[in-house]
C-alpha cells in the first residue's frame, strides 16, 4: 500500500486545415471567467435540520439562514444541487417567491424578498427542501471515491458487513447537493447541524455538541453549533454506528470516533494525535484554534486522501489497524491524520480567499504535515517519503505537459483544478520549502507565525502571505512569489567543474536550458534565480543562481574535490544535468551527507554496473561498495534501496557474501528492512532456505510474515505448504495470514491450495481492507490462487451468484467488486456479466468507461 497521487493527463486537439491553423489550435487559450469571488451576499449563519429516508438515500430538511446584501437588493441568489424546493418563508412566516430549475447552477436558486434590503440589513430565511441527487460510488474507483453530496450505506446481500452510514462530501462545491447555500470559499459563516437518526447511530459534525435528544419513537437527535466562522465547503457531517477513543491536549478534547469493534485498534493508530496537536501549536505559535476535534472514520472513502473539514475531519477507515501493523507504516498512516489536523490552522482557522489562492492553505497544511513526520521520524525519512513524493508527483505532472501557475485566476473547470494534478500541494509545499531555505529557517518560522497571528478566522489571499514575509524580513520577495507562484516553469540545469590546480579553485558553470511552453498563454519565467547549496566532499557553500542564461563561479577549495553535489538534498523544482566519473559517483553513495544524492549515486552505479562495457574489476568495486552500505548503519530506507538494487544487479544464485548480508540483516534487524532481505533472499529460490522463512513466519511484523511466505512459496520446499496452511489460521488484522499463505500457495504451485481459496472467496463476513485493484483485500488474493491454477471456473458460479445479488440490491459498490473478481478468476463464462452490464449502463458513459476497461481486462487474462 502506497500513497498515491492521481495525475490527469490533458490532451490538446489539433484542427485540420492550414499550417496557421493548426500552430492556432496548439495554443490552449485561458478560460474567459470563473467564480473566483462572487460573492454579493454575506451568509452569516446556517441551521440546518435533516431527517433520513435510507431507501430513497434522500434527506429532508429545512435550512435557516441568515444573511445581508453586499449592496441594497430586493433579490438573493443561492446555490443548490438538484434540490427539491417545497417552500422558502421569513422567519416571521411571510412565504418568498422563488424561482429554480432543480439544476445545480452556481446561483441557481432565485429568491425575491419582501422588499428592498439595505447594505448589511440582516435578512433570515426559511428553505423546506429534500435532496434529490444521490452520491453514488465510482465505478472506476471502488477503493474508494469522494463525488458530492450525501453518500447512503447499508449492508447488502453481497456485502452483509456494510456499515450504515452517511458521510457528506463537500469539496470544491458538493455540499449544495445537501443544503441550499452560498459556496463562495471566502463567505465564511457559522453553522448548526440538528440531525434525528436511528437511536444505534452516532451523528458526528462540525463545531461542539450541544445536545442529544433521545425521542419517543427509536429516533436520537444530535445539534451540532459552530462558534467560528469557517468556508462553506468544509461543512460536513457523517452517521453511523460509532464509539469515541477519547484523548485530550490543554483540556482540549480530540475524539476517534470508529467501528464499536476496532476500538482498540483506533487507539493504537491515532497515539500521536494530541502531540501531532502539540507540534503544530508550537510551530504556528497559535494554540489549536477551535474547542474540540473529530475524525470520523468511515468507509467507501478514498485512503490516503482525505479533507480536512471543520473540527470534524472524514478519513478512510482502511487507516485504522492494529498496533502491528501500524508500527511498521507510521510514515504513511501518521501522515494521514496529520495533514487532516494541520488543516484546522491552515484551510479552516485560515481560508484561502478564492479558489485561486487555494495552494496556499493547502500547501501549508501539507508542509505542517510533513514537519511532524521530520520531527517524529527524522530527516532522512522526510527526504525519502515526503519531499521525494511530492517531488515525483511534482515533475511527473510537469513531463505530462500539465503547466499552470500555483495561482490561477481564471479556472475552466473548478474540480479538475483542485484534484486533477499534484500542484495545490506537492509543488506548493516543494516551493515553500524552497522559501524556507531561501530565507532561513529561523526567519521563515517567524513568517509562518506572523503570518498565523495575523490571519487567524480570515479569509486570505497569497499577497496576505507576502505581507508577512516582508514584515519579517523588510523584503517582499517579488521575484520569487513571481517565478515560482504567479509564473508558471521549471528550469533545466546542465553542470560542468573545472579545478584549477594552482589557484586551488574548483569552476562551477551552471547553464538554464528550459524553453518556454508555447502551447500555454500563462504568464512564464525565462530564467530563475534564488539560492543554491552545493556539497563538496560533504562541505556545503551556498551560491546565489542569477536568472540568466549561465551562472559561474569560483569556490576555494583545498584539494581535487572527490566528489560535487549540486542541489545539495534536491531543494530545486527542474532537472539536473551534470556528468561524473564512477569514482565520482562511488564517493557520493558512500559519502554524502545527503541522502537524495546518495539515491542518485546508487541509481548510476547500477546502471554503470549493467553497462556490457563495464571492466569487471570495476563491477566488483560497485558490488563490494554496495554490499558495505547495505551492511552499515545508514537509515533503513536508504538500506532497502541498496537491497532492492543488488537483487536486480546480481545473477541467481546469489554468491556467499550476498548470502551472509541478508541472512545478518535478518537476524539482526526488523519491520521493513527486515522484510526486504527477505524478499531478497527469496528471490534465490533456494529451499535451502525453508527453514529460514518457516521461522520467520512467526515475526511480530506481518511484512516479514508476508515476504516470508512468498519466499518460501519460491523455494518448492515440501516443508512449505504445511507451514503455509498453519499460517493462514494465524490471527492477524483484516486477513493479512489469510493474504499471505495465499500468497505463498500460489507461488509454491501446489494445487491442495484450491480448495483453501475456494473457502477464503467464500468469506464474506471476516474484516478485510475495501482498496478495489491491487493488494490488501482477502478475495482478490483467493482469486489470484484459483486464476494461477486455470482454476477461476471452480469459483465463478459463486461469485456469478453473488454478483447477482449486488445488481437486485443495485449497490454500483458491490457490483464492480464483483466484476473485479469475476475479471481477476478469468473464467470465460465471465462474459455474460460484461453482456449484462452492457444493457444496465447504456446510459451511463462512467459507469460504461469501468465496464470497457474490466472487459479488456478479462479478455486478456482469458486468453492468458
Amino acid at each position: 500500500m502506497c500513497k498515491l497521487t492521481a495525475i490527469v493527463l490533458f490532451f490538446l486537439v489539433v484542427s485540420t486545415g492550414s499550417t496557421l491553423a493548426q500552430q492556432s489550435a496548439k495554443i490552449k487559450k485561458l478560460p474567459v471567467s470563473n467564480r473566483l469571488s462572487s460573492k454579493i451576499i454575506d451568509v452569516k449563519h446556517i441551521a440546518v435540520d435533516l431527517k433520513f429516508d435510507w431507501q430513497k438515500k434522500q434527506a429532508i430538511g429545512t435550512a435557516v439562514i441568515t444573511l445581508s446584501a453586499l449592496k441594497a437588493t430586493d433579490k438573493i441568489f443561492l446555490d443548490a444541487g438538484m434540490l427539491g424546493i417545497n417552500t422558502i418563508a421569513l422567519s416571521n412566516g411571510t412565504y418568498l417567491k422563488f424561482n429554480y430549475d432543480g439544476g445545480d447552477n452556481n446561483d441557481g436558486l432565485e429568491i425575491t424578498l419582501d422588499k428592498m434590503y439595505m447594505v448589511n440589513e440582516d435578512v433570515k430565511i426559511k428553505i423546506d427542501y429534500h435532496t434529490n441527487y444521490i452520491n453514488e460510488s465510482d465505478p472506476n474507483a471502488i477503493g474508494g471515491s469522494f463525488g458530492k453530496g450525501l453518500r447512503f450505506f447499508v449492508p447488502t446481500q453481497s456485502t452483509p458487513i456494510k456499515r450504515k452510514q452517511i458521510w457528506s462530501m463537500g469539496e470544491a462545491e458538493g455540499n449544495k447537493y445537501w443544503f441550499p447555500c452560498s459556496e463562495s470559499p471566502d463567505d465564511l459563516r457559522t453553522t448548526e447541524l440538528i440531525a434525528t437518526v436511528d437511536e444505534k447511530l452516532t451523528v458526528i459534525s462540525n463545531g461542539n455538541l450541544i445536545n442529544t435528544r433521545q425521542n419517543t419513537d427509536g429516533t436520537k437527535t444530535f445539534h451540532y453549533k459552530t462558534d467560528k466562522p469557517y468556508p462553506n465547503y468544509l461543512t460536513s457531517f457523517v452517521a453511523g454506528e460509532y464509539v469515541n477513543v477519547k484523548q485530550h491536549y490543554k483540556g482540549i478534547p480530540f475524539n476517534t470516533f470508529c467501528y464499536p469493534d476496532e476500538k482498540k485498534a483506533a487507539a493504537a493508530t491515532t497515539a500521536r494525535l494530541t502531540d501531532m496537536a502539540k507540534f503544530f501549536s508550537t510551530v504556528t505559535g497559535l494554540k489549536y484554534p477551535y474547542p474540540g476535534y473529530s475524525q470520523v472514520m468511515v468507509q467507501d472513502f478514498p485512503f490516503p486522501s482525505l479533507v480536512g473539514q471543520h473540527m470534524a475531519t472524514t478519513i478512510s477507515d482502511n487507516m485504522i489497524d492494529d498496533d502491528r501493523t501500524h508500527a511498521d507504516f507510521l510514515y504513511l498512516w501518521d501522515g494521514v491524520e496529520a495533514d487532516a489536523l494541520a488543516s484546522q490552522w491552515f484551510g479552516n482557522a485560515i481560508a484561502a480567499k478564492d479558489w485561486s489562492n487555494i495552494w496556499l492553505t493547502k500547501s501549508l497544511a501539507h508542509y505542517l504535515d510533513g514537519m511532524y513526520a521530520e520531527y517524529k521520524n527524522g530527516h532522512d525519512e522526510y527526504l525519502m517519503w515526503y519531499h521525494s513524493f511530492d517531488m515525483a508527483a511534482t515533475l511527473g505532472d510537469w513531463s505530462a505537459g500539465i503547466h499552470h501557475p500555483l495561482v490561477v485566476r481564471k479556472i475552466d473547470n473548478l474540480n479538475n483544478f483542485l484534484s486533477g494534478d499534484n500542484y495545490l500541494k506537492s509543488r506548493g509545499t516543494l516551493v515553500l520549502r524552497m522559501l524556507a531555505r531561501e530565507l532561513g529557517i529561523e526567519k521563515w518560522k517567524s513568517v509562518i507565525q506572523h503570518f498565523v497571528k495575523n490571519n487567524v478566522y480570515k479569509a486570505v489571499s497569497t499577497n496576505n502571505f507576502q505581507q508577512s514575509v516582508k514584515a519579517v524580513t523588510g523584503d517582499k520577495m517579488d521575484w520569487f512569489f513571481n517565478q515560482w507562484i504567479y509564473k508558471m516553469g521549471q528550469p533545466k540545469f546542465e553542470v560542468s567543474k573545472t579545478y584549477d590546480a594552482a589557484k586551488k579553485q574548483l569552476f562551477l558553470k551552471i547553464i538554464q536550458t528550459q524553453k518556454s511552453d508555447t502551447t500555454k498563454l500563462y504568464p512564464q519565467a525565462d530564467y530563475f534565480k534564488g539560492k543554491m547549496e552545493i556539497e563538496i566532499d560533504g562541505k556545503i557553500e551556498t551560491v546565489t543562481i542569477n536568472a540568466k542564461a549561465e551562472n559561474n563561479f569560483s569556490i576555494n577549495v583545498s584539494n581535487p574535490p572527490k566528489f560535487v553535489n549540486v542541489d545539495f538534498e534536491n531543494s530545486w523544482i527542474g532537472e539536473m544535468k551534470m556528468e561524473k566519473s564512477q569514482q565520482e559517483w562511488l564517493y557520493q553513495f558512500e559519502n554524502s551527507k545527503d541522502v537524495l544524492a546518495k539515491i542518485n549515486a546508487l541509481n548510476e552505479l547500477v546502471t554503470i554496473y549493467k553497462n556490457a562495457a563495464t571492466a569487471l574489476k570495476d563491477k566488483n568495486i560497485i558490488y563490494h561498495s554496495l554490499l558495505k552500505v547495505a551492511d552499515s548503519k545508514s537509515y533503513w530506507r536508504f538500506r532497502i534501496n541498496v537491497l532492492a538494487a543488488l537483487n536486480g544487479m546480481l545473477a541467481k544464485p546469489f554468491d556467499a557474501q550476498m548470502i551472509t548480508l541478508l541472512q545478518k540483516i535478518i537476524k539482526n534487524e526488523k519491520a521493513l528492512l527486515k522484510a526486504n532481505a527477505v524478499w531478497v533472499l527469496g528471490n534465490a529460490g533456494d529451499p535451502g532456505f525453508a527453514d529460514i522463512f518457516i521461522n520467520q513466519l512467526n515475526d511480530v511484523s506481518d511484512r516479514v510474515i508476508f515476504n516470508a511466505a512468498a519466499a518460501l512459496g519460491k523455494t518448492k520446499s515440501l516443508k512449505a505448504f504445511d507451514a503455509l496452511v498453519k499460517l493462514k489460521n494465524k490471527p492477524s488484522w483484516k486477513g493479512q495470514s489469510v493474504m499471505a499463505a495465499l500468497t505463498g500457495m500460489r507461488l509454491l504451485g501446489d494445487e491442495r491450495a484450491v480448495p483453501i481459496a475456494l473457502q477464503v472467496l467464500a468469506d464474506v463476513k471476516s474484516p478485510r481492507w475495501f482498496l478495489g485493484p491491487g493488494n490488501w483485500d482477502y478475495p482478490v488474493y483467493a482469486a489470484q490462487t484459483l486464476a494461477s491454477f486455470n482454476k477461476g471456473s471452480e469459483g465463478y458460479s459463486m461469485i456469478f451468484e453473488r454478483f447477482k445479488k449486488s445488481v437486485e440490491d443495485n449497490d454500483i459498490n458491490d457490483i464492480f467488486s464483483n466484476v473485479l473478481l469475476i475479471t481477476t478468476l478469468a473464467c470465460p463464462r465471465g462474459q455474460e456479466v460484461f453482456d449484462l452490464l452492457k444493457v444496465k449502463y447504456k446510459d451511463d458513459a462512467n459507469a460504461m468507461l469501468a465496464v470497457n476497461q474490466y472487459e479488456t481486462q478479462f479478455k486478456e487474462a482469458v486468453k492468458k
